[in-house]
């Protein structure tokens, strides 16, 4: 009987252990309650497209760049938010863009001497 009671209290600590776990690693995925939940989950935007906001769903997005410069600056802002996000000559070509909240953002690449890149927001959880 000691033995049944000693595998059930192991087996939910280890089963506390990993909830616990998975709650840390990436649960929630960004702020904001349920604004922009129904937005898109993607954005593209390409060197010498017109500077607009984009929505997008709240979440933890992938941004793949894409560019052939010695210089660039990327910077993600939240239209009429507190959301800002700024990547400048990175060698790696996609990083993860975390707590993104819903609403409408400017993606863009700043630096004018590069004029040939291009943008790829996707989501990968959240929400």
């Amino acid at each position: 009987m000691e033995d049944e009671v000693t595998m059930t209290r192991r087996t939910a600590l280890v089963l506390a252990t990993l909830a616990l776990a998975l709650a840390a690693c990436g649960g929630g995925g960004g702020g904001g309650g349920n604004a922009g939940q129904d937005n898109p989950t993607e954005a593209t935007v390409e060197a010498g497209a017109e500077r607009v906001a984009y929505p997008l769903a709240p979440g933890r997005y992938r941004l793949t760049i894409t560019e052939d410069c010695d210089d660039y600056t990327i910077a993600i802002t939240q239209d009429g938010g507190d959301f800002v996000y700024n990547l400048s000559n990175s060698p790696i070509r996609f990083v993860f863009v975390n707590d993104v909240p819903g609403g409408s953002f400017f993606i863009e690449q700043t630096d004018e001497s590069c004029t040939d890149w291009s943008l790829e927001l996707v989501r990968v959880s959240g929400g």
